[in-house]
């Protein structure tokens, strides 16, 4: 499972950011090192250059190894393979649908009942 990440050592790496190869937490950060926040396309590669690449935990220990050894010149160039990333376009794609999803038919309905218990309590104190 992607949540199950017990391979890693204690605050290894668990991303590389592509515009300057430094280590990061997780893709979608902002890289500490160069300020890079991925987005779109760069944001498939951020995931690509990730143990997140991967939902099978060998895999993911595998690719973690893989990246800890790079160096920093060779993320930075890595030659991302085509149909890799055609996969985790959609992978990426439908997390972000998802997650939308998600704010409107939990998000919205949880603040308006948030509001309304705001209003009962704000009425019977005026």
């Amino acid at each position: 499972m992607v949540e199950d990440d017990a391979f890693l050592e204690d605050h290894q790496s668990r991303a590389r950011c592509i515009r300057c190869g430094d280590e990061k937490f997780q893709p979608y950060h902002r890289c500490e090192s160069c300020r890079f926040e991925p987005q779109n396309d760069d944001l498939v590669k951020s995931v690509y250059l990730s143990v997140w690449r991967y939902e099978d935990a060998d895999k993911q220990a595998h690719w973690a190894e893989a990246l800890k050894v790079l160096t920093k010149d060779e993320i930075v160039h890595f030659t991302f393979a085509s149909e890799e990333m055609k996969r985790l376009h959609t992978f990426v794609g439908d997390l972000v649908k998802t997650g939308g999803r998600h704010f409107w038919f939990v998000g919205i309905p949880l603040i308006a009942a948030i509001m309304g218990l705001t209003w009962a309590v704000f009425a019977k104190t005026f």
